[in-house]
């Protein structure tokens, strides 16, 4: 759901993004997975690759974040999620694919970051971005307050996914008519935790 929100809001403010879910390719093997985001950066020749990731996915992404850097060092990767939100300056000092960091809600900020990109003002530093200078000082922009209304988001960018690559059986779920589910589409009503 945050590469579809973030897709949303990065179109409507004249981006073109490209989602690439690695995660539905479930029980893929590692070098499987370099290969299937290497040939997809080869094939759309991004500015900027980004990762969501928790504290689990973290190793997997780090490694395809460098897979992804060694072969094309032009490509900035940007990383975003609970974990990257909660070490942003131990990341960048150990992960020299990471070139940014989105902390907390990334809507605002990642655009941001594109535009200063599309700028090429690479000094620049977005709220809500952490990032190395070109002298290795980190810096961590502040960090934006949290978006108040999620009704003034645009809707998620359910076309820039196969709706098909989700199919789970949820037939056994609760599910007194036994009707066939196999397809289930999230909502976001709230974000972030209540404590």
């Amino acid at each position: 759901m945050s590469l579809l929100y973030l897709a949303g809001s990065l179109r409507k403010f004249g981006h073109e993004p490209v989602i690439s879910d690695l995660g539905v390719f479930i029980g893929t093997d590692e070098n499987s997975l370099k290969e299937i985001a290497l040939q997809t950066v080869n094939e759309h020749q991004p500015e900027l690759v980004g990762f969501t990731c928790s504290s689990s996915s973290f190793p997997l992404v780090r490694k395809i974040a460098a897979y992804i850097k060694e072969s094309f060092p032009n490509v900035k990767i940007i990383v975003g999620g609970m974990h990257p939100t909660l070490f942003p300056k131990e990341i960048l000092e150990n992960c020299p694919a990471i070139d940014y960091i989105a902390i907390g809600e990334a809507d605002h900020s990642l655009i941001k970051l594109c535009d200063i990109l599309d700028r090429n003002e690479t000094e620049a530093i977005a709220p809500g971005i952490a990032q190395k200078t070109i002298e290795g000082k980190i810096v961590i922009g502040e960090r934006p307050e949290p978006i108040k209304n999620l009704d003034d988001l645009p809707m998620p960018a359910w076309q820039d996914i196969s709706i098909n690559d989700y199919h789970f059986d949820y037939s056994g779920w609760l599910n007194p008519k036994k009707q066939k589910i196999n397809i289930v589409a999230p909502i976001l009503t709230s974000r972030s935790c209540p404590f």
